[in-house]
């Protein structure tokens, strides 16, 4: 009965520790919400050092920062371009985040 209560006790969206060994993990919607909004932070942090480095790396091997703007531009411009052929060529309305 113990396990139990301090099941029943946890209602904070955290996982429940009981003991060293047992730890209990449940679904909720704002436990959910709260590790999405950071991971979507994260990726976006992971995403815009990727594009900072390939602009770098564009500017030294072509010695032209106009061109490697293009070049950080056009992978920009390739998103949109991919969401409108998947949803008109394809015909699908709902892109989640899994579809990047």
């Amino acid at each position: 009965f113990e396990l139990v209560s301090k099941v029943l006790d946890a209602t904070s969206g955290h996982p429940a520790r009981i003991g060293d060994d047992l730890r209990v993990v449940w679904r909720g919607w704002d436990y959910f919400e709260k590790n999405a909004l950071r991971q979507v932070i994260q990726d976006a942090g992971w995403a815009a050092g990727s594009l900072l480095f390939v602009l770098v790396y564009l500017w030294a091997h072509t010695c032209s920062l106009v061109q490697a703007v293009g070049g950080v531009l056009g992978i920009l411009a390739a998103f949109p371009l991919a969401v409108f052929l998947y949803r008109t060529l394809f015909g699908i309305s709902w892109i989640g985040a899994l579809h990047f």
